[in-house]
Formats: C-alpha cells, structure tokens, sequence
C-alpha cells in the first residue's frame, strides 16, 4: 500500500533534485510503473537535474505488471544471495552505449580515487565474499552485472530516454 505524490489533472509529476544517477532512475522509474500498472493513460512529466524534462507515456498495465513482477523477482534474487550489481555503476553503464565508454563509466561509479565507489562500501564487499564485475578475472560477476544493469534499466519507463546517443 501507499501513495503515489504528485499527482495532477494533467498527470503524474515527478523531480529529484538530484543528479539522473541509478538510484533516481530506480525510485521514480518504480513510481512510474506503478502508476501504469493502476491503469493510469495520462503521461509522466519527469524533471530531473542536469537532464532535459521528459514527458514519458504510461505503459500499458499488463506490460507494467509484468515488469514489475520481474523486478520483484530480482529483488528477492537479491534477498537469497548477493549479486554483483548497484544503481549509479549500473545506470551508468545503461546509459551509454555499449562498448568502453559504458564499461569505463560504470567503472567510474564502482571504484573511485577517494574510496567512496559503491562497490568499495564495506556492506558491498561483505556480501559479495570477493566477487568483483570489475575484476579481470571475475567473468560471471562481469556478465552478471552487465545483464542486471540492462535488464533492471530497460524495465524501467523513462531510463532509456537518459541514454546518451552512439557517437557516429
């Protein structure tokens, strides 16, 4: 049960004064899918800073539910064993096209100079017991992350249309 806030005539409305980061994209895309799943039509109007305003279309409610059938699959997934995945690396590596740049930016956001990546949280590196996507030698955790960051984001409503273009 709860609330969906910010909800107009004109339809749904959400902002985040933060950044577009995998955390921002999670919480308003789960909200946006909640509101296509109660079989709302009207549109979502999304501002999130540094990005251009959106107006996103509801999906239809059967395709809503699914995806949010699949997210809850994925979240109790997480509850039996850690996955090598976090929300600013993976939306980070959602965003760009694919290739280096998705990888380098992903890296970006799980390991950092000042140690504050999210995947050098301790909690992290606990539940993980040395599994490492970034690691050369960890493949599965490799294909693992790059596969929950697709599959996570494209469910989501409005996460694809953050993505940054291929450079021609």
């Amino acid at each position: 049960t709860g609330t969906l806030d910010h909800v107009h005539a004109s339809g749904l409305r959400q902002f985040s004064a933060s950044k577009g980061h995998g955390k921002t994209q999670l919480g308003l895309g789960i909200d946006a899918l909640i509101w296509s799943a109660l079989g709302e039509s009207r549109p979502i109007h999304r501002l999130v800073t540094d990005q251009k305003p959106q107006v996103i279309a509801p999906l239809p409610a059967v395709q809503a539910c699914a995806n949010l059938q699949r997210l809850l699959e994925l979240f109790s997934t997480m509850g039996e064993r850690a996955l090598p995945f976090m929300p600013r690396a993976g939306f980070a590596y959602f965003s760009k096209a694919p290739g280096d740049a998705a990888w380098n930016a992903a890296s970006a956001h799980w390991s950092t100079r000042d140690g504050r990546g999210e995947g050098e949280d301790a909690w992290v590196r606990l539940a993980l017991r040395g599994r490492d996507p970034f690691f050369d030698d960890d493949e599965e955790a490799t294909e693992q992350f790059q596969n929950l960051a697709t599959e996570i984001f494209r469910l989501l409503p409005g996460a694809a249309q953050s993505q940054e273009p291929a450079d021609d």
